[in-house]
């Protein structure tokens, strides 16, 4: 078994990381009063995966710091990153909604020499090269946000865009 995991092209060693692996699902169902009785569940489908990493950053196994700077870059650009655990073990594509670090030891120049970090990553569904504003912001065709949009103010943003 590899010891390595990828989040993009952030790579992490699987021997002292991650700490902790957190994931959670759920289900989503409506509930309809009834006049009399309990009320009924209508199945509404999954919500999108959570997933929750502790890493230790050490400077024995790579840079910290530019380890933890690509992690924030990471989450600022808010693209859709492929998580990889060893050579085939693809959980999917993330976003990274939650980064929290505390700098557990430096060098005599303040330097983060170990860092806890904790990343909260949210499931991304669709074409991850489209980029996260996704369809629904898409203003051509027959994306969600065009069927209620005016035709020619759609027109004229779709142009704007271009």
């Amino acid at each position: 078994m590899a010891n390595y995991a990828l989040l993009g092209n952030i790579a992490f060693d699987l021997l002292s990381a991650p700490t902790g692996f957190d994931e959670s699902r759920s289900a989503v169902f409506a509930e309809h009063e009834v006049l009399s009785g309990k009320p009924k569940l209508q199945a509404m489908g999954m919500t999108l995966t959570d997933v929750t990493l502790q890493l230790q950053l050490h400077h024995q196994l790579a840079p910290v710091e530019s380890r933890y700077q690509a992690l924030l870059t990471a989450q600022e650009s808010q693209e859709a990153l492929a998580l990889v655990f060893g050579f085939s073990k693809f959980k999917g594509h993330f976003v990274i909604t939650d980064v929290t670090s505390t700098v557990l030891f430096t060098d005599g120049k303040g330097n983060a020499l170990a860092r806890d970090v904790s990343l909260t990553l949210r499931e991304f569904v669709g074409n991850p090269q489209a980029g996260i504003l996704g369809a629904a912001l898409s203003l051509a065709g027959n994306s969600p946000l065009a069927s209620i949009v005016p035709k020619g103010l759609s027109n004229f943003v779709s142009q704007a865009n271009q």
